[in-house]
């Protein structure tokens, strides 16, 4: 089974987002990808990537945050964050994002939350 999984993330690291050498890659992932998220990083590397950043997401913590958070909070977006990414794509970065969802996760969540902080 790894080995299908590493050459999955081969096929998606050389051929989706077609890294080129020295060029960073961003990967956004939840923690239950983690396994074939660090295939992805290795088989990034191997193909010349300069850096690979992770940025990681928990789904069950997500759900926590669209219980609790106000709206208006889910709405702002900090200016070091945007500020991130703005420097990724200033330098061409290239970005892959790897979800497998928990269906049913989010059922009992407002959807006009979920709506409202993806938009922002």
């Amino acid at each position: 089974m790894i080995e299908k999984l590493r050459k999955y993330a081969q096929l998606a690291v050389c051929t989706g987002v077609n890294v080129q050498k020295g060029q960073t890659l961003v990967i956004q992932t939840t923690t239950d990808c983690n396994e074939f998220a660090r295939l992805c990083v290795e088989e990034a590397y191997k193909a010349g990537a300069g850096y690979v950043f992770m940025r990681w997401n928990d789904d069950p913590i997500s759900k926590i945050t669209y219980t609790y958070a106000d709206v208006e909070r889910l709405e702002k977006i900090p200016t070091w964050l945007v500020d991130q990414y703005q420097s990724f794509m200033n330098e061409g970065a290239c970005a892959l994002s790897i979800y497998a969802p928990t269906p049913g996760l989010l059922a009992e969540i407002d959807p006009m939350k979920i709506q409202r902080s993806t938009s922002a």
